[in-house]
């Protein structure tokens, strides 16, 4: 949603400020998109989900990997 909405804006920054071709920039958003798609892939799930629906060890694993990426050290979950 954040890459649809990026382009939206720079679509008309683009179209105002820049050119009136639309071809270039169109497939710099489908770039983008993919770009984008590739990206997610290494988002993980949110641990509220993962509980609510009852996966309880991807929830643990999910908030190990967050702790991990902040800098918590010897996390131990409970």
């Amino acid at each position: 949603m954040v890459s649809e909405g990026l382009c939206q804006v720079l679509w008309v920054f683009y179209l105002k400020f820049i050119s009136k071709d639309t071809f270039y920039f169109l497939w710099f958003a489908v770039a983008l998109n993919v770009l984008t798609v590739i990206a997610v892939y290494w988002i993980p799930e949110s641990p509220r989900y993962l509980y609510g629906i009852n996966n309880l060890d991807k929830c643990r694993e999910t908030l190990i990997y967050i702790a991990e990426k902040n800098g918590v050290r010897d996390y131990e979950p409970a």
